[in-house]
């Protein structure tokens, strides 16, 4: 399975290996355009927004010859994109992560104390797909 990363963040290499497709520089600044809010926006705005992603989703699923999109983002956002991905048709799953700790010892002696999250797989919109 092929999944477009239609998020802000680059795919990790864990996700990539795990069938994560990232964009071009150009598709991937679009994306970015339009999960990015900077203003306080109106609810007909998230819904003209999701929208544009349905739309920009579809488009780029058939240039990349994914199955899916890989979505994340600001919360307030994230039940209005399923929403309208769900009428286009676009399947779509979060990344799961497992947050691990790490300990480095300083040159000092002292103790740096690190989470990592490791990419452990996907949780799809619809049971079947897991």
């Amino acid at each position: 399975m092929r999944i477009l990363n239609f998020t802000q963040h680059d795919a990790t290499a864990e996700q990539l290996s795990a069938g994560v497709v990232e964009p071009d520089g150009h598709d991937k600044e679009r994306i970015r355009q339009l999960l990015t809010f900077d203003e306080l926006p109106k609810h007909s705005d998230l819904r003209q927004r999701a929208t544009n992603c349905a739309v920009l989703a579809s488009v780029l699923l058939k240039k990349y010859e994914c199955d899916g999109v890989l979505i994340g983002g600001a919360p307030f956002f994230m039940s209005q994109l399923e929403s309208v991905l769900r009428l286009f048709k676009v399947r779509y799953c979060y990344a799961f992560s497992r947050r691990e700790a790490e300990e480095q010892v300083q040159p000092d002696g002292s103790v740096k104390k690190t989470h990592v999250f490791k990419h452990v797989g996907f949780i799809f919109d619809e049971e079947d797909c897991q």
